[in-house]
């Protein structure tokens, strides 16, 4: 499968839930936030907002390192910014000609397509590991 970056917390169709099949608000997010990948931090209006679990905040936190090193996922998390607001995205699967970067993606404005082989095999994958924490 041709790897492509998948942004981690955006409704938009380019999303990781899109990849997995699943609807933003009525599942992706809230099982996010169960399985602790997804964290709610307060702004300075104390409004709760979703953020991607990447450093541990506190002890015993789980992050997305953690979650990929445990069940063994070759993939990768970064993140890009793009006028000073930070968007977190996950790589699936791996590049043929070095690596492809998330500002190449997107000054490529390549929409994802989900009719790449083997796409169900790796969602199938990444779906069964995220359940695996939420027993």
């Amino acid at each position: 499968m041709p790897a492509r970056w998948f942004p981690i917390l955006s409704a938009e169709c380019d999303g990781l839930h899109t990849l997995m099949g699943l609807d933003y608000n009525g599942i992706y997010l809230p099982a996010m936030i169960q399985c602790g990948l997804v964290v709610k931090i307060s702004n300075q209006c104390g409004s709760n907002i979703p953020t991607v679990s990447i450093i541990r905040a506190k002890k015993g936190a789980y992050t997305w390192n953690d979650f990929l090193t445990e069940h063994g996922l070759d993939l990768e998390v970064e993140v890009h910014r793009n006028f000073g607001i930070r968007k977190y995205y996950l790589r699936v699967g791996r590049f043929q000609n070095g690596n492809f970067t998330i500002a190449q993606q997107l000054k490529q404005d390549n929409k994802p397509s989900l009719h790449f082989a083997g796409v169900r095999k790796n969602q199938m994958g990444l779906i069964a590991s995220l359940a695996s924490i939420l027993e």
